[in-house]
């Protein structure tokens, strides 16, 4: 797995780079839908930039020269697509503290050495809080459905969230 991170965040730098390039010049191509249910291009750039957060501020034995290099370029679709359809500015972290260590629970039961607690979510906040707003507003403007830590959640109750069992690699409730 650790070794597919960099060849993960590489085609998302590409696919990024992409984005930047045929739905800024052509933003007619936004509201094109998946043709799946419960799918989404917001939805998975947004995975992939709380992953780059998660290795840049979480992750000590991962590089993160490429997670920087395809969060920064994510970000940047997310930031250029929210200021062309004049979505308002909200620099919100999106996620608690909660979410965030049972994140960590998940990738140390993988085996991934992790930097101390409160530092980690310190820069984590810091990180996703300059794309996290801007992704949830492009997730309620086009109505996507929300996923695990993107989009209108608040519907969505998490008082506890489940332990995560690595032997059944789902969450044991």
């Amino acid at each position: 797995m650790r070794a597919d991170l960099d060849r993960i965040f590489q085609r998302w730098e590409e696919w990024s780079a992409d984005m930047l390039e045929s739905h800024v010049a052509y933003p007619i191509l936004l509201f094109f839908r998946s043709s799946h249910d419960n799918e989404s291009w917001i939805s998975a750039l947004g995975a992939i930039l709380d992953a780059t957060t998660l290795v840049k501020t979480t992750v000590l034995d991962v590089s993160s020269g490429q997670a920087q290099v395809t969060g920064a370029i994510g970000a940047h679709v997310v930031e250029d697509l929210s200021r062309f359809l004049r979505l308002p500015r909200n620099p919100a972290v999106g996620i608690d503290q909660v979410e965030f260590e049972a994140a960590r629970e998940r990738l140390r039961a993988a085996g991934f050495a992790l930097r101390p607690d409160e530092q980690s979510w310190r820069d984590f906040q810091v990180v996703r809080a300059a794309y996290a707003g801007d992704l949830n507003g492009l997730a309620t403007f086009f109505a996507v459905p929300p996923a695990l830590w993107i989009g209108d959640r608040s519907n969505v109750s998490h008082p506890a969230v489940p332990r995560w069992d690595p032997e059944s690699s789902a969450p044991a409730g």
